[in-house]
């Protein structure tokens, strides 16, 4: 696994929540024709992941018109898993900056951050590094590769701080459903839960929360309109679904033990 144990290896793309090309028009894929013409340099390898100098004017061209100074595999899946992209034209003090801010946020959502949640997170990791090259006390890279071996050291002295700097939301349950959900993860390994008023919108698909049953996976959410189209409409108590005939719009949500 690179980066130490960090990020899985051998998948074909992260799967985490808030993935940009989940919107368009951000595409999913890169071609090796398209690869070939983004990558300029390779400046080193940060997290055991490839830091690569790439052409942002083909890439808004050909892919992604928002794509600026940097990208990463959590947030855009047309970036390989085993690498992060770097604007070639941006100078080495500031390539390092963005390093660092790309590195961080492919950690936090792979721990299940937002990528709202991770962004700002790496703004402020970056802020700083860039404050402390501005005050002297970190010298300026000189190179673009010094710039990624230096992000890399950087990153690493304060990995545990990063990791601590978003905590997962906790999914609360009935106690007297938690014994029920936690037999059929066991038997079947996924569960559903039905979720209204304040929790109703509250939770996202790929996100992973902490909860009784411990870490789980949020595997997918669907909003319905009414109780009649609810797809365990037969499971449900008596007590359950007179709670929630009350309420017009529901969630359903699929959940599995997070691995």
């Amino acid at each position: 696994m690179p980066g130490g144990g960090m990020l899985p290896a051998n998948v074909p793309y992260f799967n985490v929540r808030d993935r940009m090309d989940m919107h368009e028009p951000h595409e999913p894929a890169v071609t090796p024709e398209q690869l070939q013409a983004y990558h300029t340099s390779l400046y080193g390898s940060m997290l055991g992941m490839q830091v690569w100098g790439v052409d942002g004017f083909q890439i808004r061209g050909s892919k992604d018109l928002d794509f600026t100074a940097g990208g990463n595999p959590a947030r855009y899946r047309y970036v390989p898993n085993n690498e992060l992209w770097v604007e070639s034209a941006l100078s080495p003090a500031d390539a390092l900056g963005v390093a660092v801010h790309e590195g961080i946020e492919t950690v936090l959502m792979m721990q299940g951050a937002s990528y709202e949640t991770a962004h700002e997170l790496s703004n402020v990791f970056e802020w700083n590094l860039r404050r402390e090259m501005i005050d002297g006390k970190l010298a300026k890279p000189s190179t673009h590769d010094q710039a990624v071996s230096m992000a890399d050291d950087w990153l690493r002295s304060k990995l545990e701080m990063v990791k601590r700097g978003v905590g997962l939301r906790r999914m609360t349950f009935p106690k007297n459903e938690v014994e029920a959900l936690r037999s059929r993860l066991q038997t079947k390994g996924f569960a559903f839960t039905t979720r209204v008023d304040a929790e109703q919108g509250k939770w996202r698909r790929d996100e992973v929360v902490e909860s009784p049953l411990g870490k789980l996976r949020i595997v997918d959410v669907k909003t319905l309109g009414s109780l009649a189209k609810h797809p365990f409409l037969n499971e449900l108590t008596p007590e359950q679904a007179s709670m929630l005939v009350k309420h017009g719009k529901m969630d359903v949500i699929k959940f599995a033990p997070a691995s």
